[in-house]
């Protein structure tokens, strides 16, 4: 959906995507030959550190399905700005930490306004590191547990 929805119309502005983990169907290999310069698909990696250090963005446009919760905390907790379809962060309690988008005009002008604003990009940064920083918090039960061993 993202591909043919989002990437279609960014790639023609030098934007480069990297789909990162396995299962890509053909119809994204086909974009690709398209834009072979804008589409990067790396199949499974070991480690997403260096993705995460090298992209600007994270961008988690899943509509259904599982697995999705830990790509958005994972996006969280690396402080890299994010956008998410309002499917990807239902589980979350989040208001001021990532950008939602439902639609390609909503993708397509989120990332636009990241791209554009550097106050936007630090807002959400501070909101992401807060919210990490309590969600990964234990609680006072499991302290204790953990004291008594």
């Amino acid at each position: 959906w993202f591909v043919h929805n989002v990437m279609t119309v960014l790639a023609n502005e030098g934007y480069t995507l990297y789909l990162v983990g396995g299962g890509p169907n053909e119809d994204i290999y086909r974009l690709k030959e398209l834009y072979p310069d804008n589409i990067v698909i790396t199949g499974r990696v070991p480690s997403t550190d260096e993705y995460f250090c090298d992209c600007d963005i994270s961008i988690i446009p899943i509509f259904s399905g599982t697995g999705v919760k830990i790509k958005v905390l994972e996006s969280i907790g690396r402080g890299i700005p994010t956008i998410a379809t309002s499917f990807a962060a239902k589980d979350y309690d989040i208001s001021e930490e990532i950008l939602i988008a439902d639609t390609a005009e909503q993708f397509i002008k989120c990332i636009r306004n990241l791209e554009a604003n550097y106050l936007l990009r630090e807002k959400l940064f501070v909101a992401m590191k807060k919210y990490y920083s309590e969600y990964m918090k234990l609680s006072p039960e499991i302290i204790k547990l953990i004291k008594k061993n």
